[in-house]
């Protein structure tokens, strides 16, 4: 019996973006198809050296790799993808033998022009995130692995989700990914700087604004109002650089197409969560916004239980989705059964341990299981 081929092949792809952050876009000369530039390794050539090539020839450009941002299975095709975020250090970009023509695209214009296999590879790219994203796809759409003890998530989720009629969403995660522009730990860096030029004196070495806020109500009678304030615009910045989860709209337009309540729920101070909501159209498509505010302090074991209140909800008419094993406890503490949204490398296994109802690692899942069932 002939031994099956396990050969693969290994390509190399470039996402380089203009000073607006938008990511550059070749349409290859032989099948039209828009792609980022980038190409199959050469036997014995070097992976940095491969990418070099690759782009001067496709776009006249000289690049330097600055980060893996993800690895990438075409399932059908054997062939991994390795994505690198990239600078320009020479060349001049033309129109080449093998690209015809360029465009530079933001990210919701990358969602509509590229099949979600590809356009999710550009998307991890410029949200800047680490580790680098692992994932598998059938050449159109992503496939999730797995997570031990939920060999079909489909399945759970659409029994989860049938016969229920709110939909609970994390926003940091499963809507966005509130600090990609931003770090969390800058967030800290300059909260502190302006607690202490406004409030009190704090030492450095605490990465958690939430946590930094806390420490100031404790610590000084009378201040938290005002370092809550203070938190909140520094939130709001940071939504400017925020980036969508893939597939989040779908989730959302799914919901409401099925005449869902969609609430999102949040550590993060409501007039942020609203001005990312707003910014993006989704301020009509989403019914509640359960967020921070000065008068009602969350902790990520609150929220679910705060959401039932503030809705009148019963626990069997909501699901939530979550991205932490914290949500999942929230969730189970509440009586309402959670979605676990892996949006990176090990969270599948977390999510599963902590004893999520569902682990998925692709939001399409979440969507296409709210259009095949209905609430109550």
């Amino acid at each position: 019996m002939a031994s099956p081929d396990t050969r693969h092949s290994v390509s190399v792809t470039a996402v380089i973006t203009d000073d607006r952050g938008r990511a550059l876009l070749i349409q290859r000369a032989d099948n039209r198809r828009w792609e980022p530039p980038g190409g199959v390794l050469e036997p014995g050539e070097a992976i940095p050296d491969g990418l070099r090539r690759e782009v001067h020839e496709e776009t006249g450009l000289d690049v330097e790799p600055v980060a893996l941002t993800g690895v990438y299975k075409n399932m059908t095709r054997a062939i991994v993808a390795l994505v690198f975020r990239c600078k320009v250090t020479g060349g001049s970009l033309h129109t080449t033998d093998e690209a015809s023509a360029f465009r530079w695209l933001s990210e919701s214009e990358i969602s509509d022009l590229l099949d979600e296999a590809y356009s999710v590879r550009m998307l991890d790219a410029l949200r800047n995130t680490w580790p680098p994203a692992v994932r598998q796809h059938d050449g159109v759409r992503l496939q999730p692995p797995p997570a031990a003890g939920h060999a079909d998530p489909q399945t759970a989720i659409r029994r989860l989700l049938q016969g229920r009629s709110h939909l609970l969403l994390d926003f940091n995660g499963p809507v966005c990914s509130v600090y990609a522009g931003t770090p969390a730990p800058e967030v800290a860096k300059q909260l502190r700087q302006r607690i202490r030029t406004a409030l009190y004196w704090l030492p450095d070495g605490e990465h958690d604004p939430l946590q930094i806020i806390q420490d100031v109500g404790l610590l000084v009678t009378g201040t938290a109002e005002a370092a809550e304030r203070i938190l909140t615009k520094l939130e709001i910045r940071a939504i400017h650089t925020a980036q969508p989860a893939p597939g989040a709209d779908s989730v959302i337009a799914a919901a409401r197409a099925t005449r869902r309540a969609v609430t999102i729920v949040s550590v993060i101070s409501t007039d942020a969560v609203k001005a990312y909501t707003e910014s993006h159209g989704l301020a009509k498509k989403v019914s509640h916004i359960i967020g921070r505010d000065p008068e009602r302090s969350l902790s990520d074991l609150d929220l679910v239980k705060v959401a039932l209140q503030v809705l009148d909800a019963d626990q069997d008419e909501c699901v939530f989705v979550g991205d932490s094993a914290i949500n999942v406890i929230a969730g189970h503490q509440a009586g309402v059964p959670v979605i676990g949204y892996a949006s990176q490398p090990g969270k599948a296994d977390e999510l599963a341990e902590a004893g999520a109802d569902a682990v998925t690692t692709n939001l399409a899942d979440i969507a296409e299981a709210l259009r095949a069932t209905r609430p109550a």
